[in-house]
């Protein structure tokens, strides 16, 4: 193996490794929710509004953070934000982990979501720019996939480790990740633009972009599923009188959300397009929830069981898959000089907006449908339905050569 090939190996390891921390580091408060504020002596009754809370405040550290550092980020560099992000959100998960007062812990999650905010973007590109574009989806689906399994990880972990320790632990292995800094080097075709001094471009041009916003509802169908895998699937289950747990539910669909992590290249390749398989995965993931929707109406206590259900959740997460063969696809479309901020700003912006469906949801069957299955129906059709004409709006990009600028 040639030394430029080994470094490739430790940056995409030192990737890989960041999405992981990322994930545990992300989904820590999904997972941990009553212990905390246990501890931080809230009754009962006040347990939801204040997880809601802490939500909230590390959702919107990422808005701001991805606002932040999109401003710098293809001025800096890829390496230099990784390594900035890695090093914040880690040190503040640490501190998470030894606080005693809500109101510190408040904070650390908002500076959590900051650091957070540009990792994921940042990681993609990265890789994306150094390998070839033969390899470019399969680096990416390893990247996806491993840090998924932090998802399954997690729900395992939490019921045997103590809130503080699993904080502690998560946040010392996120410093660990540091080490790689000096075995790791910068995108070439960054370093090209840099030499030449390529024009920059602003934030506003980014974000009134015609192409940032088609893709922006274009990653919106995936993140409204999160929404109600972690928030309404639930309460969705009881609908069809069935008894099971949240863990179990975010189980099948981050295993479903796996497999399609590892299908979506394959298909790719062998389809040459990424757009095509957007378009199928969306496709399949708006069928799902027109049958869900038909169980309900159609007496589902006689039509739907318990490993039927799970079987449906797992579809969900496998067609929902489609995620970074996305990313891949958007950053295809913007040049060196704008590929980071992009991709950052759309992956920021789409998890932060977990939090915006899930309250969407929950106040529009409260409001109007007073039905889950319905509400999350009208919801999706919605989505999907400004999915659908944003990808007609955008151009076949599989495998395009990253070097060029905008």
């Amino acid at each position: 193996m040639s030394s430029k090939s080994k470094i490739y190996h430790l940056t995409l390891l030192t990737s890989v490794l960041a999405y992981m921390s990322n994930t545990f580091v992300g989904n820590i408060p999904y997972v941990v929710t009553d212990a905390p504020i246990q501890e931080f002596h809230f009754l009962p009754k006040f347990f939801i509004d204040t997880s809601v809370t802490i939500l909230f405040f590390q959702h919107l550290g990422i808005f701001i953070g991805a606002i932040v550092f999109s401003t710098f980020v293809d001025k800096k560099g890829r390496l230099f934000i990784l390594f900035l992000s890695v090093f914040i959100y880690s040190f503040a998960t640490f501190l998470s982990g030894i606080v005693d007062n809500y109101y510190q812990f408040l904070v650390l999650k908002f500076i959590i979501g900051f650091g957070l905010a540009p990792e994921l973007g940042i990681g993609i590109v990265l890789v994306s720019e150094i390998y070839s574009p033969k390899k470019r989806s399969l680096v990416v689906a390893l990247i996806g996939a491993v840090g998924f399994m932090a998802v399954i990880a997690l729900s395992f972990l939490v019921k045997v480790v103590s809130w503080r320790d699993l904080y502690i632990g998560v946040g010392l292995g996120g410093l660990l990740i540091m080490l790689l800094r000096f075995s790791t080097f910068e995108s070439d075709l960054f370093l090209k633009i840099k030499k030449e001094k390529t024009k920059e471009t602003s934030l506003k041009s980014i974000l009134f972009n015609k192409k940032f916003l088609f893709l922006l509802l274009c990653v919106f169908p995936i993140y409204v599923l999160t929404a109600i895998s972690t928030f309404t699937v639930f309460e969705l289950s009881e609908n069809y009188h069935l008894i099971t747990e949240r863990a179990t539910l975010a189980k099948f669909f981050a295993g479903g959300i796996i497999l399609g992590f590892v299908a979506m290249p394959l298909l790719s390749t062998f389809l040459k397009s990424r757009k095509v398989i957007i378009q199928i995965c969306l496709i399949s993931l708006l069928c799902l929830s027109i049958f869900l929707c038909l169980l309900s109406v159609l007496k589902p206590k006689e039509l739907i069981y318990l490993e039927f259900f799970y079987f449906l959740i797992t579809c969900f997460g496998f067609f929902g898959g489609y995620l970074f063969e996305f990313f891949i696809f958007a950053l295809e479309q913007f040049g060196t000089n704008t590929r980071a901020s992009s991709a950052m700003l759309l992956f920021s912006f789409g998890r932060t907006s977990v939090l915006v469906f899930s309250y969407f949801i929950s106040k529009t069957n409260a409001l109007v449908f007073k039905n889950y299955t319905y509400t999350l129906f009208v919801t999706e059709m919605i989505v999907f339905g400004m999915a659908f004409w944003a990808i007609s709006n955008l151009k076949e990009t599989y495998n395009r050569d990253l070097d060029f600028v905008d």
